[in-house]
């Protein structure tokens, strides 16, 4: 097999040094069988899940529903490779662009970037390093009124709590401990690598209905006011803020799953700090630079959550549809129908989804701030006639 990997020839003399050569860019699998193990104690993954509710009717034909929800996770599935420790970083400080605090980012250890021979072992994970769950609280209210006229009301009311501090290998095949920050969204544990001043609960509400007007004429509507979840099924499933990501710093973020927003800082050993961070080091050698974040980083990049999950909402989205329809019936066995719809009456223009990177300006990001660049917006108001033969 053969490589080619960058080399700087700092000291000119055309011999390269382990100094001097890029080492973070070598494949971890150049020249070596991967190993792979099964854990003899690997535990299959379950979940439980249980409610409690009630169910009255309140009076002729309306119904009310309560209910308590509970869902939890066990024995999540986890990768580790055995051959690194953390013994085998070096933990040291950079200051976040966004507030100035102290973030912490562990380094690989320079003799261990390439020198160790790669053992991934799958194992089930410590109950308590590892864990999803969900509460919820549900209300919903049906009604049959006179002359075919009904309205349906739904309340949720509800809260997601992960934890992924059990340093599951990432995509860049270490036992990453900078995936430990904010790991835990319960605040009891690792809170030293990022604090969580805790994840709070969201509301959603639902409204539909419909009543016969004049004339034979069908007026219905839906009211949905939400907060803005991600649409990717994927990052809805639970676990798979631990599953699905695509670094393992990235692990407490599964999408906008709980409906919060991010701000996500990838850095390598050339990244500077955004030019209008006041908080941020200048270059020792060049005033009109910012210092280099982590100039010794050796393993490549560094996914870096800049805030804590719970500190900053997604947009709420609020959307009502209108509909009205008319039945004509011709020498009684055709029927037709004819309907007009206006969806997004209120024309919300709510970003659905957004890019967290931090990229060269702080501005989008702090308070007061934008957010980031959207990608998709809610659809605008508009309106559909439809007609429909029966026969």
């Amino acid at each position: 097999q053969a490589q080619t990997v960058p080399w700087t020839d700092t000291n000119k003399d055309g011999i390269p040094q382990d100094s001097e050569i890029t080492l973070a860019n070598i494949s971890k699998q150049f020249g070596v069988l991967t190993s792979r193990q099964l854990d003899p104690n690997f535990q299959r993954e379950y979940n439980l899940q249980w409610n409690i509710g009630i169910q009255h009717e309140i009076a002729r034909g309306v119904t009310g529903t309560f209910t308590y929800n509970v869902r939890k996770n066990y024995n999540p599935l986890k990768v580790v490779n055995k051959a690194y420790s953390l013994a085998n970083w070096t933990k040291s400080n950079i200051i976040s662009p966004i507030d100035g605090s102290q973030v912490p980012v562990w380094n690989l250890n320079p003799n261990v970037a390439t020198g160790l021979t790669d053992l991934y072992q799958t194992n089930s994970s410590d109950g308590s390093l590892k864990s999803n769950s969900y509460r919820g609280f549900e209300t919903s209210l049906n009604a049959r009124l006179a002359k075919g006229a009904f309205v349906q009301f739904g309340w949720t009311y509800d809260q997601i709590l992960d934890k992924s501090c059990d340093l599951t290998t990432g995509a860049n095949l270490y036992n990453d401990p900078n995936a430990l920050r904010f790991c835990d969204w319960t605040g009891a544990s690792n809170q030293d690598l990022g604090q969580i001043s805790g994840v709070p609960w969201r509301h959603e509400f639902k409204m539909v209905g419909s009543v016969p007007l004049k004339w034979g004429i069908q007026l219905s509507g839906s009211l949905y006011a939400d907060p803005v979840y991600s649409t990717n099924f994927a990052t809805n499933t639970a676990g798979a803020a631990s599953t699905t990501q695509s670094n393992s710093a990235q692990a407490p973020f599964a999408g906008q799953v709980s409906g919060f927003s991010q701000v996500n800082w990838t850095i390598t050993s050339t990244t500077r700090y955004p030019a209008n961070c006041a908080a941020c080091p200048n270059d020792a050698a060049n005033a009109n630079l910012k210092a280099i974040a982590a100039p010794g980083l050796r393993q490549g990049s560094e996914l870096i959550p800049l805030v804590a999950p719970g500190a900053r909402f997604t947009p709420r989205i609020n959307q009502l549809d209108l509909a009205l329809r008319k039945w004509f019936t011709v020498r009684e066995k055709y029927r037709i129908s004819a309907e007009a719809q206006v969806f997004n009456i209120l024309n919300a223009s709510t970003v659905l989804t957004e890019s967290y990177s931090l990229g060269s300006s702080i501005t989008p990001f702090v308070n007061g701030g934008i957010g980031g660049q959207p990608s998709v917006v809610a659809n605008p108001r508009m309106v559909r006639l439809a007609m429909q033969f029966k026969f």
